[in-house]
């Protein structure tokens, strides 16, 4: 196999690497968030303009890690979560965190301040999507009421990400958190070009180059639709949700017809 074969797998494996190994964001560990758990568990979901009393007669409020979700009864399709902002918060702070395939409302003091999605999952999906909600001076010290709601068991009560920071600031993570995604995006661009040039030239070969291409095709697409700035400009969560998934599961697919015909014909039995 001639150097410039090996050479471009080095390179595309490196692409690979990079836009998979993207670091992840930590979560703010001095938020404190408890998971509402009723006594009598009620699988309906009725829509709400104002969350209930939380008496402690029918139910109690449990600690739990958001990222990891909380244990909700078999049937559960809605959750109260609550989290109390810190006393000391700046009057130009923002509420962050983002959800996969949920229903948001939050609420402050007893009226909505934010909301996505339907209060009934079984209207639409919801993809996934960042949340980034303005909250006022007197805020500080308070309790947030997160309502979530889902059709999807998995991912209820998962939170990823969340932070109380300055807009400023929470927007500057992002860029931060997405920089291989921009990167990688980059590289494989550039990679595709030249592998265009060698295709042209290089006609023994063009099969490995024309599969090549495919992979970072469908690549390119996974990174893309997995990034965070594009809500910025195309908010479009269940498009870039479901785009992603089918990435996801085109990637194997198109390595492996790359694979095969890469791999020499008599080792071709063991893939």
């Amino acid at each position: 196999m001639k150097r410039s074969v090996m050479f471009f797998l080095s390179i595309a494996l490196f692409v690979l690497l990079l836009g998979i190994g993207s670091s992840a964001s930590a979560e703010d560990e001095a938020l404190t968030w408890e998971y509402w758990q009723e006594n009598n568990v009620d699988t309906n979901v009725r829509t709400m303009k104002a969350p209930p009393s939380f008496s402690p007669s029918d139910g109690t409020w449990v600690p739990f890690d958001p990222r990891e979700g909380a244990s909700a009864p078999e049937g559960t399709r809605s959750a109260w979560l609550r989290v109390h902002v810190p006393a000391d918060m700046r009057g130009d702070e923002s509420f962050f965190f983002s959800t996969i395939d949920q229903s948001v409302r939050v609420y402050l003091d007893g009226s909505a301040i934010y909301r996505y999605g339907s209060s009934d999952p079984q209207m639409e999906k919801y993809g996934r999507k960042w949340h980034l909600v303005n909250l006022p001076a007197w805020a500080a010290g308070r309790e947030l009421i997160v309502r979530v709601t889902s059709d999807n068991p998995w991912v209820l009560t998962q939170l990823n990400r969340v932070h109380i920071d300055k807009e400023s600031e929470l927007v500057k993570r992002l860029f931060i958190y997405d920089f291989p995604y921009v990167a990688g995006l980059t590289a494989i661009a550039i990679f595709m070009m030249v592998i265009g040039v060698y295709f042209v030239v290089d006609a023994a070969r063009r099969g490995i180059y024309l599969r090549l291409m495919l992979f970072l095709t469908t690549f390119f697409v996974w990174m893309f639709s997995s990034s965070n700035l594009i809500f910025m400009w195309m908010d479009w969560p269940v498009l870039w949700w479901r785009t992603e998934l089918i990435s996801s599961y085109l990637l194997p697919v198109t390595g492996s017809i790359l694979l095969v015909e890469v791999v020499n014909r008599q080792y071709r039995s063991w893939i």
